[in-house]
């Protein structure tokens, strides 16, 4: 587990190695959240993928760098 009680801005939700995010689209701003990390990323098959849906997402699904995250707060 690891977390990120202030947040921060990512370039992406979908690839681990996104320095900016592509043309035409906006940082992506994680509020302040709770990260699982587990051994086998098919562990979070039954979470969606989906920023900002308001629960837990896995960010970088499909990848070894897959990790749910959990928000803290309710935005």
């Amino acid at each position: 587990m690891s977390y990120m009680l202030q947040g921060g801005p990512a370039a992406s939700n979908t690839d681990p190695f996104a320095m900016e995010p592509p043309e035409g689209a906006d940082w992506l701003w994680d509020g302040p959240h709770i990260m699982v990390i587990a051994p086998d990323p098919a562990m979070f098959d039954a979470f969606p993928t989906e920023h900002g849906a308001g629960g837990p997402y896995v960010m970088w699904a499909g990848t070894p760098y897959a990790h749910l995250m959990v928000p803290t707060t309710v935005e």
